[in-house]
């Protein structure tokens, strides 16, 4: 950056439109600052013993089953993605723990209903039931996800009871009480 600090300085934007129409042009004066010293303080995701955030109304169900009503009872939530090696890893753990505990598990995924729709259709080994997408990204924004997976347990009065960002075959799940081997 060696243009000046504190001096307007006219920056000229080229919008391209579609095919046939000529690009916008438009013109855009700005005024270089240091950066702040301080930054503004963001929230962070919802930590164990806060309450859940609302699901929102835009997840859309994959396949012929509906989402299930979690209201008033403990649950688990698995953000993952078909592309990511520790999601698949983790499923059958996630699968027994959830079935021991008599845990209803959704599963959510950011990307669209087709991919996940054909990741499901060719998979062979068990997954969760109750697989919806997330196109808008709310539910992830929600509960802060920022990797894959990311399980969260929330208990009957909907306070969050358990978080874990990531899975090894290695650690496992890192929910109390909970040990496991691998079949």
């Amino acid at each position: 950056m060696t243009s000046p600090r504190g001096i307007p300085l006219t920056l000229v934007a080229v919008r391209p439109s579609g095919e046939g129409t000529e690009d916008r042009e438009f013109e855009a004066t700005v005024v270089l600052r240091p950066t702040p010293g301080d930054l503004p303080s963001l929230a962070g995701p919802p930590s164990v013993g806060d309450r859940a955030p609302v699901l929102p109304p835009s997840l859309r169900p994959v396949g012929s089953r509906e989402l299930p009503d979690l209201r008033g009872q403990p649950y688990l939530l698995f953000f993952w993605a078909t592309w990511c090696a520790p999601c698949k890893s983790a499923v059958p753990e996630v699968l027994a723990m959830a079935r021991s505990r008599g845990l209803p598990v959704l599963a959510i995924s950011d990307e669209d209903e087709e991919t996940v729709g054909a990741f499901l259709a060719g998979r062979t080994e068990a997954f969760f039931p109750s697989v919806a997408v997330d196109a808008l990204r709310k539910s992830f924004i929600a509960y802060g996800v920022s990797g894959t997976p990311t399980l969260v347990l929330v208990d009957g009065p909907g306070v969050i009871r358990h978080r874990q960002v990531g899975y090894s075959s290695d650690r496992g799940l890192s929910l109390e009480g909970w040990s496991w081997s691998r079949p």
